[in-house]
């Protein structure tokens, strides 16, 4: 379950800098896409858990911790913004189904065909791009790297799964579902790990 809390009560979270902690924002179809606003997003909630940090991005485009011993992972879908963090490198990955007509194609592009199952449907397909696209976002690199040399089980189940990359082995876990979309978070090693949904951020085209 998502705990609800707002943006000003934020720094009253039991926030120990060990656990990891997964963020949801609101936003506001139309005004200002959570893209935009994911960078003020995300320092302002550094100045909270960690004051003086800094977020930047690295030459792939991967939000960087400076002034911190943090990790962050940002993905945004539609209206909906999710931040991870934590010590240790991690992803995270929001998505809802925006090609219906396309699912299927998708499926077979980002998997061997000896991976694909025999009966497929579109909630196995979420569940395999938010597993590989969160393995994607761990190990710091982008679409380009391709999907096919990463494995994310089907994850339908709570509990943590196995997911590889190359040669690494790495931890994956459905999160509770969030208007309708799926989300995955990726570990290095296995972590508690609260969600909590903030509302009551000010700032442009967000909920309040």
């Amino acid at each position: 379950m998502w705990r609800e809390t707002t943006f000003d009560r934020l720094s009253t979270l039991d926030y120990d800098g060990e656990s990891v902690s997964v963020f949801a924002f609101d936003g506001e179809e139309g005004r200002c896409s959570m893209r935009a606003c994911s960078r003020e997003l995300a320092q302002r909630l550094l100045s909270v858990l960690a004051p003086g940090a800094r977020v930047v991005k690295d030459a792939a485009g991967c939000p960087q911790v400076v002034g911190a011993r943090m990790h962050m992972s940002i993905s945004h879908s539609g209206a909906c913004l999710v931040i991870a963090v934590g010590p240790e490198r991690l992803g995270v990955d929001i998505v809802h189904l925006r090609y219906p007509e396309r699912w299927k194609e998708i499926y077979e592009w980002i998997n061997e065909p000896q991976d694909l199952p025999a009966f497929p449907d579109v909630n196995l397909f979420l569940e395999c791009w938010t597993a590989k696209e969160s393995l994607l976002k761990l190990i710091g690199v982008g679409l380009d790297f391709g999907m096919r040399g990463l494995y994310g089980p089907p994850i339908n189940a709570s509990g943590w799964r196995p997911g590889k990359a190359g040669a690494e082995t790495y931890w994956l876990r459905p999160l509770p579902g969030y208007r309708g979309m799926v989300i995955c978070l990726a570990l290095e090693r296995l972590s508690v790990v609260q969600t909590i949904r903030v509302k009551g951020f000010e700032g442009p085209g967000l909920s309040r």
